[in-house]
């Protein structure tokens, strides 16, 4: 097996990848979620399961910085 061969198989793994690539701790990524960081923990060690709720917040949030990414890139745009 190599590297390039390793796929991300559950919402699960994505959740942690997701949580890491943006350098949050647990309870600041669960805090942001609007979720208990005892919730993130169990989910993220497979002790509950990956709701579609969860994945609903995990979207909104993920829509929510990409709104902020643009309101930035805009602005910027307007002071050069």
């Amino acid at each position: 097996m190599r590297l390039e061969q390793i796929t991300i198989e559950t919402d699960v793994e994505r959740l942690v990848l997701l949580r890491k690539k943006l350098e949050k701790r647990q309870y600041e990524f669960a805090k942001e979620l609007g979720i208990s960081t005892n919730y993130l923990v169990a989910v993220e060690n497979y002790r509950l399961p990956f709701t579609d709720k969860l994945k609903r917040k995990v979207d909104r949030y993920l829509n929510n910085l990409e709104m902020e990414k643009v309101m930035h890139d805009s602005s910027a745009c307007l002071f050069k």
